[in-house]
């Protein structure tokens, strides 16, 4: 897990205190591929963890793209959307 960045926690309290609001399908978009993605991958970890069994080849590839289709998304998002410093 990363470290939080130095300011997140008052980057989250801004968020909350502004109400700051995202777009509906900005959230539709995250949960459906970064959320199905994470769980697909989780799973596939979690079976071999608990069945004390190595990563088989044909599971680890699929965890591979699934976590490269986090970073696509991530990224066209990105792409698609403009930023602005809210930071007070």
């Amino acid at each position: 897990m990363a470290r939080p960045l130095p300011q997140e926690p008052v980057f989250y309290e801004h968020l909350k205190k502004e109400k700051v609001k995202v777009d509906s399908r900005i959230w539709e978009i995250l949960e459906h591929h970064i959320r199905n993605d994470l769980f697909l991958v989780e799973m596939i970890l979690e079976t071999s963890f608990y069945d004390s069994a190595p990563v088989k080849k044909k599971d680890m590839k699929m965890a591979i793209e699934r976590i490269k289709n986090i970073v696509r998304v991530i990224s066209r998002l990105k792409k698609a959307t403009t930023r602005e410093n809210l930071a007070t």
